[in-house]
Order: C-alpha cells, then sequence, then structure tokens
C-alpha cells in the first residue's frame, strides 16, 4: 500500500487496501480473514474491513498479544526494578571498549555462546534475552571486577553502582526467578511464531503457559519471585480475555487433542454448534441448508470420537491441520480447512519489515516505494528459497524469526527512559477494543473458569461407519431451525 502522501488513519489504510486488492486483481472472495496487531488504528481498520465485506473474518495478532503479556509483567515493581539494573550492566559493558573486550575474550575461554543482548523496543520479547546475557555474563562480571580490583593490573575504574551490582548476589537471584517466570511465555511465543500455526493453537499456549507458570514454586524466602508469578498469573487471565471470543473458541475445539477440555466447563456443544452456524451463515460458500444439518450432525460425532474422526494414527497435539488432512471427506472436513486458513499472527509481515529496515537506513533514506518494494520481495524470495546458515551467532527460536535479537544502541537508551515512565505509571495500557470491553479480569481465575485446563487431552480409539451428504445449497435457513 502507498500512503507515503497520506496520513495513516484507519479510513486512509482501508480504502489503500481496497485499491491494493484491486490492482493485483485479487478476487474479494478469496480473502477469508484479516489480521493485524492491536494499536487502535489497526483495530479500528480490521472492523471497517470487516464491516465493508461481512464474508471476512478479523483476528488480532496473538504474538502481538503474547509480547505484551511480558510487557505487562516488567512493567510493575520488582520486575521493573530488575530490568533496570540488567539494563545498566549491559550499557555498561557493551559501550566500554576496555570491558566489552575483556567480556568478550572471557566468553571464549568459557565456551559462552551469546553476548551481552540489546533491547528493541518493538519486541517485548527481548526483555527476556536481556535478563538471559545478564545471568549467563555473571562470572563475567565478576572476573572483570576482580581485574579491576587487582592492584597490579592496570585497567579502567569501574563506576562504584555497577561494582555494587556485580556484588549484590541477590539482584542476580531474582533475575533468575524473574527469567524462570518469564520463559514459558517466551517459549509460546517461539512456538507460535511458526509459519505452520493455527487459530486451533492460541487457547492450547494460552493454557500451557497459565499451567507451567502456576506450577512454579518458590522458597518461603523467594518472595519477590512469588510477587512476579503473582502478577504474571494476572497479567495472563487479562489478557486471554481478549480471545474469549467464538472464533478462538471455535478454533480451540476443532483442535483434536483439546476437543473435550474445549467444551468442559463455560462452553458446552450447545454454544458450540450456535458459534459453528453463526460462521457458516457469514460465509457465501458455506451458507447452505443441508451443509449447516450435515454439519452439525459431524460436530457431535466429532465430539464424541466417531468414525471418521476416530484414530488417524497423526500427533493430535503438535498438528491439527495433519490431522484434519487425514479425516475423510465430509462437510466438517471442507469447513475446518477453510478455518484452519486463518493466520492468527502477523509474523511474515514482521519479518519483512526487518528486511526493509536493512534496506532503508538513515543514510539511505531517499530510495522510492518501487525500487524498495522490489528489493524487499527479492530478499524475502531469497529467504524463503536459501535455508538459514548452521552456525549463527542469534538465539534460534525459529528459522526467520521476527522476534531475533537486533542490536541497536539506541534502544538501550529507550529502555532507560521507557522503564523510568513505566515506573510511575501503574495503570494498565489499553487498546482502544480493550477499553471498550471495560475493566478486565476481576480474580486471577478466568481461565480455569473457562475451561477444564487439569483435564488430560483427548484419546481416541476406533468407531463406526459413515456416508457422505450430497450437496444441495438452501441458503434460506435460520440458525434455531438447525439446532437440535
Amino acid at each position: 500500500m502507498e500512503l507515503h502522501k497520506q496520513r495513516h488513519t484507519a479510513d486512509n489504510i482501508v480504502v489503500a487496501l481496497d485499491d491494493l486488492l484491486a490492482s493485483k486483481k485479487i478476487d474479494m472472495n478469496l480473502i477469508c480473514c484479516i489480521t493485524t496487531d492491536s494499536p487502535s488504528t489497526m483495530v479500528k481498520v480490521r472492523r471497517d474491513f470487516t464491516e465493508k465485506h461481512k464474508h471476512i473474518m478479523q483476528l488480532g495478532c496473538c504474538l502481538h498479544a503474547f509480547n505484551l503479556i511480558v510487557k505487562d509483567i516488567v512493567s510493575k515493581v520488582p520486575a521493573l526494578d530488575i530490568c533496570k539494573k540488567n539494563q545498566a550492566l549491559v550499557n555498561y559493558f557493551s559501550k566500554d571498549g576496555f570491558w566489552s573486550e575483556t567480556l568478550s575474550d572471557w566468553r571464549k575461554e568459557s565456551n559462552i555462546e551469546h553476548s551481552l543482548s540489546s533491547f528493541c523496543e518493538t519486541r517485548w520479547y527481548s526483555v527476556y534475552q536481556v535478563s538471559a546475557s545478564v545471568k549467563s555474563h555473571e562470572k563475567g562480571f565478576e572476573h572483570c571486577l576482580q581485574l579491576c580490583n587487582n592492584a597490579l593490573t592496570d585497567t579502567p575504574d569501574i563506576p562504584n553502582d555497577k561494582k555494587d551490582l556485580i556484588n549484590d548476589k541477590y539482584h542476580f537471584l531474582r533475575n533468575s526467578e524473574m527469567l524462570t517466570v518469564i520463559k514459558p511465555v517466551i517459549d509460546a511465543i517461539a512456538r507460535l511464531e511458526k509459519k505452520e500455526t493455527s487459530i486451533c493453537d492460541i487457547w492450547k499456549e494460552i493454557i500451557n503457559v497459565y499451567k507451567e507458570i502456576s506450577l512454579i514454586s518458590f522458597l518461603e524466602q523467594q518472595n519477590i519471585g512469588a510477587a512476579i508469578k503473582a502478577k504474571a498469573i494476572a497479567v495472563i487471565n487479562n489478557r486471554a480475555i481478549g480471545f474469549n471470543t467464538p472464533l478462538y473458541i471455535l478454533g480451540f475445539f476443532f483442535h483434536p487433542a483439546y476437543r473435550k477440555i474445549a467444551i468442559s466447563k463455560r462452553f458446552n456443544m450447545d454454544k458450540m454448534l450456535q458459534y459453528a452456524l453463526t460462521f457458516l451463515k457469514q460465509i457465501r460458500r458455506f451458507n447452505d441448508k443441508a451443509l449447516a444439518k450435515a454439519v452439525i450432525d459431524e460436530m457431535q460425532r466429532y465430539s464424541q470420537n466417531q468414525y471418521p474422526f476416530s484414530n488417524l494414527s497423526v500427533n493430535y497435539e503438535s498438528n491439527p491441520y495433519e490431522y484434519w488432512e487425514n479425516v475423510p471427506e465430509c462437510p466438517l472436513r471442507k469447513v475446518v480447512l477453510y478455518f484452519l486458513n486463518f493466520v492468527p499472527h502477523s509474523a511474515g509481515i514482521e519479518q519483512l519489515f526487518s528486511v526493509m529496515s536493512f534496506t532503508k537506513t538513515k543514510a539511505r533514506n531517499r530510495m522510492d516505494i518501487p525500487n524498495l518494494t522490489m528489493i524487499a520481495q527479492l530478499k524475502s524470495h531469497y529467504s524463503a528459497q536459501v535455508p538459514a546458515p548452521l552456525s549463527s551467532k542469534k538465539r534460534k527460536i525459529e528459522d526467520n524469526s521476527p522476534y531475533e535479537n537486533e542490536e541497536d544502541s539506541d534502544n538501550d537508551a529507550f529502555l532507560e527512559s521507557l522503564l523510568a515512565e513505566l515506573e510511575t505509571d501503574y495503570n494498565r495500557i489499553m487498546t482502544e477494543e480493550e477499553e471498550e470491553q471495560g475493566e478486565l479480569a476481576v480474580d486471577n481465575s478466568f481461565i480455569a473458569n473457562l475451561f477444564d485446563i487439569d483435564m488430560p487431552i483427548f484419546s481416541t480409539n476406533i468407531g463406526s461407519s459413515f456416508d457422505l451428504l450430497a450437496e444441495d445449497r438452501d441458503e434460506n435457513w435460520n440458525i434455531a431451525d438447525i439446532l437440535p
């Protein structure tokens, strides 16, 4: 979209999006979903675009939401204080030439692979990388301090506040406790940013993160870790409310390993059938009375693990798409495979932004839009075709990850100023969409009240036979007439 001569308002973006699709001669009926992150402008873009094109669904980027979980956790004391001290160490030992080289030599001797990480202002994921690098360099900081205190060595002096921080074993213990709490969220981001991630995986990851953090135990004297854990549980419950919509709940039900958990508490089978019929009614290709009846019947078979939805010898938990691909041809299979086409994150676009940021820089800023577009397309195509090198200095979360570490000294100052702002602002920052919903979670049991999270994932057995339904189209039907 070419918006360099216009204000980036929601109305202008929607018009530009329509013009772009028209110029590429893309049939609007082939588009099933629009996914963006959640600034107020993009929330309005999604809302306006889907109101104009009724058959298109809208989703917020799940990676953006999980990224904000990390932000919400570290934006409050005591995690906030830990992050500020970590960044102070990273800033000093990265920018001081002598001590930076000393740490580099220590890393080689100690077989430490990764250097100190810098904060990236658009990726709160990198807060974990900064803190993890401080943890891995604790002995290195001590090594530098010993050299500084040795009268026989000629070294620059380390400021007293940095010396006190290196000697503060309590800080490194608290940092380790904070990393223990945040790590399940980071692991979830790494899993969700994969290309094969579908809408079925969102609630699965929310529940897994919630359970993992809930099971973390700290000793009685580790009150800082316990406080961060309590904050994390509250944040996850708050953010989970944003996914309490029919589309995400239905997607969770269509995950074969979690079909029973999806209807274990607040949502029963009748609610799932109603959600499915509303979805079918909205999508023209599925707006057929006979098809709706067949889908409802098959959804009940699916929930009870009857044929053709019984054991298919595939890994249900890791790949729901493979499960549905192996289901024998039937109406529900068609609907769910269409459903699985929804991309719940914008990782590919974030990756494209990273590619473009290396092309158009502060020094090279006069490149016109057509040339920038062609270079970005060539680089994206090349990176998709050529495998990543086996050895890399960057932490490998996932190949072509949009959340990989970026070295940028400007971000250090940004983090310092941002953490200072957060220290005096304890109010949770919400998007326009969230503000419309009002105050979020009133307790820390929102997720547990939705689903029976202790229920084991689904196991299967062989069922009975099934006959396919002939296709006759009848678009004049009501949801109430179909529900059993």
